[in-house]
């Protein structure tokens, strides 16, 4: 089932590109896994239907050029949602914990692909804050600090329980989240 969500979320990924700029490689990489994805869709109707509601709240919010937190709260709710009614995963620690890294996926992912995002012309909401990582770290390191703060807060109300088998998830927020941050900022791999 993971795997069928990772496809489903490829095939709107895709989408998306083809709409936003026509992508060719988004176009072929469609074209190979177009039955895999048809199959997907008719297995898990639910989870299709959730990846299509969202992905298109998504493509509106770029299009009202909303705000960085509006674009990750509906990406984190996706996940929560798709977790819920998907994946039956009801324990709230972790749903925190998701919702949380969720934001924080949808934060570095648009602050790694900023450079690229604007060779290619492709839509990047943090380039409305500057054209390039460096710029952005540089001279808006602002935008980064006050963004770091707002994910911290969701950050504080996840409840680490061991009897809930969260030790992994403690270590991804406190010491992953942080070591790809500073790689990302520092681009080094």
């Amino acid at each position: 089932m993971i795997a069928t969500f990772g496809l489903l979320l490829l095939a709107y990924k895709c989408e998306d590109d083809i709409y936003d700029n026509d992508s060719s490689k988004a176009q072929f990489i469609r074209w190979i896994y177009k039955r895999k994805i048809k199959k997907a869709k008719r297995a898990y109707p639910l989870m299709d239907s959730l990846l299509k509601e969202y992905h298109e709240k998504m493509r509106n919010l770029e299009k009202n050029n909303s705000t960085i937190e509006e674009m990750e709260i509906t990406f984190s709710s996706m996940m929560v949602e798709i977790a819920e009614k998907c994946f039956d995963l009801s324990d709230e620690s972790r749903l925190k914990a998701l919702d949380y890294l969720s934001k924080w996926l949808y934060f570095i992912d648009a602050l790694d692909d900023l450079d690229s995002d604007v060779r290619e012309y492709t839509f990047n909401y943090l380039k409305k804050y500057a054209m390039s990582l460096k710029e952005l770290k540089n001279e808006k390191y602002d935008v980064i600090l006050n963004h770091m703060t707002f994910l911290n807060r969701y950050k504080q109300d996840i409840q680490y329980d061991d009897d809930n088998n969260t030790g992994i998830i403690k270590r991804i927020i406190n010491y992953t989240v942080s070591d790809t941050t500073f790689s990302v900022l520092t681009k080094r791999r």
